[in-house]
């Protein structure tokens, strides 16, 4: 901001009683750390000195920017820039070193600092304790390990929130005001005392760092985004350069640091080395809450039927791969330690609603209205995609060999109905197997129906026997697994399918397996069928074309009949025996899961009538 000399400036004029009062009292109000002991000493009131010894200056930088210098005992004490508010300089900052935060940053990137540009957040140091709370646009020095005088002032460019979300990538202060610079050369020029200036080699830097700095690999940004607005590189004066010189680091490394912001890994350990320590407890938290918001913004089932939602099941599928591209969360290095704790903390602020369900944590919905959640911005690229970037069915036929997820699901109805509410359930939950089975288990356990002399054995009780026995059953025992399945029969079938890239769909009843038929047509000729693709949003008409290379084959799309209320089916039919490789394309291409022996008992059926065999199909 002030590397050049000014456009113009006007003369000096003492501030009257007034404005001294006002600037008095905006001090006390923009730094929080200055009492009324140390503003006396620092802004003297009127009645304490004269009132010509507080003057003010009028300029305009060489960029055009428009501004006041305050002056005490002619020692430029306070600036103010158009577009930002009142702040100390280097000569204040060097007599109450803590009226505003500061951050560290490694010796040569401190000097390219000095030379003009703006520091990247990749050359933030970060200390062990983690990074202190600040917004954007904050006041903020910066200091080097070496020294603990700010030789650096400037505002930040986004919050420690955003920057943990960033993986500490991009521009983290603009740079307004060094030592050395043309505001600096308004003053006496005076420096730190000599023993705490840059040149002490003999301190250590923070180790939190030390794999960063030397790291080289990072990419090259142009100059331009490093170097403040309207401001060129220039050399530091000559008299204040040539301490920084002996600060044993290459100055290649220190444009590195400065300028890394494609790789990301200055100043920041990404999750994904051994040393994830690095990451403080209470960094942990703030990339946790950004996860969870993500997940609950972006990402959580919008339909209230896919809840409940296991604690564990949620943790891994939505609050992980909803944390900012390049980091690591892990709750056993927060400060809550167990995702429990985590999760009811945010349950207390209205986030979600938990439920315990045989000493099972199970999310029960999520507030997706919540002004927290709707007013909430998440990270421009997480470890998975945002809703935003979900195809639409349509495009689901993009290849992609990540397999698709599908996971049978169950709800209450008739006589179930009455056995929900006793487990504690609501008449919309909807189960997995496993889910289930916990439910029913813990039924039994609280109703103390277990036989004593077969602990496989259930006694039904009335509300058990209405929901299991058919109306001449007089059965009194029943095996657990039998007693599950009879209960399962009586549910409404759903099912969830989560395609890559998209958001899991809950849809009702049971998901129809993709049927591949082969058989001979006109005499002694072989045709394969393929139905049903569509309840995989698989596109007909390009997985014919995939078809048609992949099998060397001709390939027609044939409607097939269906009731008015039903949407449109088609049939899929390849010229020879092609069954392997429709399974193939199906999975290579669409994600359809199979199982080892290459068909999958869940997603397909295979039936080949000319040899007479048939297998697969949802068990």
């Amino acid at each position: 901001m002030f590397r050049k000399a000014f456009q113009s400036t006007k003369s000096r004029s003492a501030v009257k009683s007034s404005d001294r009062r006002k600037l008095r009292a905006e001090v006390l109000s923009l730094f929080s750390s200055i009492n009324d002991e140390q503003l006396s000493t620092l802004l003297p009131s009127k009645e304490t000195k004269d009132e010509f010894e507080l003057a003010s200056m009028k300029f305009i930088t060489s960029g055009g920017d428009q501004g006041v210098v305050y002056f005490i005992d002619s020692q430029p004490s306070f600036f103010r820039l158009d577009s930002h508010p009142l702040l100390p300089t280097v000569y204040t900052l060097l007599k109450f070193p803590t009226m505003i935060h500061t951050i560290m940053t490694h010796g040569p990137v401190l000097q390219r600092l000095i030379q003009g540009a703006d520091l990247m957040l990749p050359g933030v140091i970060i200390p062990g304790h983690g990074l202190h709370e600040f917004k954007a646009n904050d006041p903020i020095s910066v200091t080097i390990p070496q020294s603990s005088m700010p030789l650096v002032v400037g505002v930040t460019c986004v919050s420690r929130g955003q920057a943990m979300a960033q993986n500490m990538r991009g521009k983290g202060v603009k740079v307004l005001h060094t030592c050395g610079d043309q505001l600096w050369a308004l003053g006496d020029k005076s420096l730190p005392p000599q023993d705490q200036t840059l040149h002490n080699q003999d301190a250590e830097e923070p180790a939190v760092n030390e794999d960063a700095w030397h790291d080289g690999s990072a990419e090259k940004v142009p100059d331009t985004m490093v170097v403040g607005v309207g401001q060129e590189k220039e050399e530091a004066p000559e008299h204040w350069g040539e301490p920084l010189e002996d600060v044993n680091v290459k100055q290649e490394e220190a444009q590195e640091i400065i300028e890394a912001g494609a790789d990301g890994t200055a100043g920041y350990d990404d999750g994904s080395s051994s040393s994830s320590s690095k990451v403080s407890p209470a960094d942990m938290d703030i990339l946790l809450e950004i996860s969870l918001l993500t997940a609950i913004k972006l990402k959580a089932p919008e339909d209230p039927k896919a809840f409940p939602i296991g604690a564990s099941q949620f943790y891994s599928a939505y609050i992980i791969p909803s944390r900012p591209v390049g980091t690591s969360v892990d709750v056993k290095g927060s400060s809550y330690k167990k995702l429990q704790k985590f999760l009811k903390v945010y349950e207390k602020k209205g986030y979600l609603k938990l439920k315990e369900v045989r000493s099972e944590l199970v999310i029960m919905s999520v507030a997706t209205h919540h002004q927290d959640i709707t007013g909430f911005v998440p990270p421009s690229k997480q470890a998975g995609e945002q809703k935003g970037q979900f195809s639409s069915p349509s495009s689901s036929s993009a290849t992609s060999n990540s397999p698709i997820s599908i996971v049978d699901l169950y709800g209450a109805r008739g006589s179930t109905l009455p056995l929900f509410e006793a487990m504690g359930l609501g008449k919309d939950a909807l189960l997995t197997m496993k889910e289930l089975r916990s439910c029913v288990d813990d039924y039994i356990k609280r109703r103390d129906l277990i036989d004593a002399t077969h602990p496989r054995t259930v006694n039904l009780d009335a509300l058990l026997a209405d929901v299991v026995l058919k109306k001449d059953d007089t059965a009194v025992l029943i095996s657990r697994d039998e007693l599950l399945q009879r209960i399962a029969n009586m549910m409404q079938p759903f099912h969830q399918i989560a395609f890559p890239n998209r958001e899991p769909q809950v849809r009702k009843g049971t998901l129809p397996p993709i049927h591949i038929l082969v058989e001979k047509v006109r005499g002694t000729k072989t045709a394969t069928r393929v139905s049903n693709m569509e309840y995989y949003d698989v596109d007909t008409e390009q997985l014919a074309d995939h078809l048609k290379v992949k099998c060397a084959s001709s390939t027609s799309v044939s409607p097939l009949p269906v009731g008015k209320q039903v949407k449109p089916r088609h049939e899929i039919m390849v010229q020879g025996s092609k069954a392997l490789e429709v399974c193939n394309v199906l999975k290579d291409i669409y994600g359809i899961p199979f199982g080892k022996d290459g068909a999958s008992k869940s997603s397909v059926t295979i039936a080949d009538s000319i040899i007479n065999i048939s297998f697969g199909g949802r068990s």
